[in-house]
């Protein structure tokens, strides 16, 4: 689940559709992994359902998953996870590790809530995000699943940078997704709901070659950012 400022719950329903993405969601938890300390507390920010937080890390005690839908908590929990429902309860320079995925964009004053992120994670710290990108992707999809903004590389590194974080990754991913993507922002009066056909579609032919692509386009262009800092 996905946070508004109101704290209205906003994009749940996406979560079953991008369960159909299999290669997807199992790539960006495995970028997120890669970055995840052997030892000490780590923190996922917007956990949903833990579907994708099952690529990233299996059930274990040193990771706590912030998620504020109570039918979401209980799904987390069912899968072994523990639980949070806010950053308030976590406390600070206490985490190795925070991560957040397709989150951020969620939230109007994500400044705001990337601050409290960072005061939770101690000095020496990771904070790794994984957000939508290129602003001019922004689409009725993003409307109907709440997003506030697609991020522009420069302007992720400014706002990480912000927070006294230490960048050192940010590159684009899914670079052949800016295809469709660019071409579903254009089909008039779509209703912003993509059908599950094209999904998995997309996710079995199309996506395995995107992640070649990313290894000449990565630094250029892509349908989302992934970025690493330290504290």
């Amino acid at each position: 689940m996905k946070y508004s400022e109101s704290n209205q719950f906003i994009g749940a329903e996406n979560l079953d559709l991008m369960e159909n993405a299999v290669r997807y969601t199992a790539y960006v938890g495995q970028l997120v992994a890669s970055e995840l300390p052997t030892m000490g507390n780590i923190l996922e920010f917007g956990a949903g359902s833990g579907s994708q937080t099952a690529h990233v890390l299996k059930p274990t005690e040193r990771l706590t998953c912030i998620e504020i839908n109570p039918a979401l908590q209980e799904t987390l929990i069912r899968r072994g996870y523990k639980v949070a429902s806010e950053l308030k309860e976590i406390s600070d320079n206490s985490q190795s590790c925070a991560y957040s995925i397709n989150c951020l964009e969620h939230i109007e004053d994500d400044k705001g809530v990337l601050k409290i992120l960072t005061d939770k994670v101690q000095v020496g710290g990771k904070i790794v995000i994984y957000v939508p990108a290129m602003p001019i992707l922004f689409s009725s999809m993003d409307r109907l699943v709440g997003h506030h903004r697609r991020y522009k590389r420069k302007g992720l590194i400014e706002l990480i940078k912000s927070q006294g974080m230490s960048v050192i990754e940010c590159r684009y991913v899914d670079s052949l997704g800016v295809i469709p993507s660019l071409l579903y922002r254009l089909i008039p009066k779509s209703s912003g709901e993509p059908s599950v056909r094209s999904l998995k579609i997309y996710d079995m032919l199309l996506f395995p070659v995107s992640k070649f692509c990313d290894r000449i386009f990565g630094k250029f262009f892509g349908k989302n950012l992934f970025i690493v800092a330290v504290k």
